[in-house]
């Protein structure tokens, strides 16, 4: 992929998560509203306890995303070095071999 349809789908996807995250606080100021602002701990308790479930339920989504991909990014990097070393141990051991070879 090129960088400008990945600079595209970064922003796209941070559109998508940003407006996914703003959505219960949307859905809870447009069902509460007409009551204006608590003066009681406890409501602000309950606000509280309501968004902290909402977003960590989704940051712990994100982050399950976020970690399934380094996952695989690393899985691809260690099999690249991987055969970069064996080329090289290969390399290695025809060139040991044809010394050897050329000595006698």
């Amino acid at each position: 992929m090129n960088s400008k349809i990945k600079k595209y789908l970064f922003y796209f996807i941070l559109i998508i998560l940003t407006l996914f995250a703003a959505y219960p606080a949307y859905k809870f100021y447009d069902t509460f509203h007409e009551y204006g602002f608590s003066t009681k701990n406890q409501d602000w308790a309950n606000a509280g306890s309501f968004f902290g479930g909402i977003y960590s339920a989704i940051f712990t989504f994100i982050s399950l995303i976020v970690l399934s991909a380094t996952l695989i990014l690393t899985k691809k990097y260690n099999n690249q070095q991987l055969e970069i070393l064996l080329t090289s141990q290969r390399r290695t051991i025809f060139c040991s071999l044809f010394d050897k070879l050329t000595q006698k």
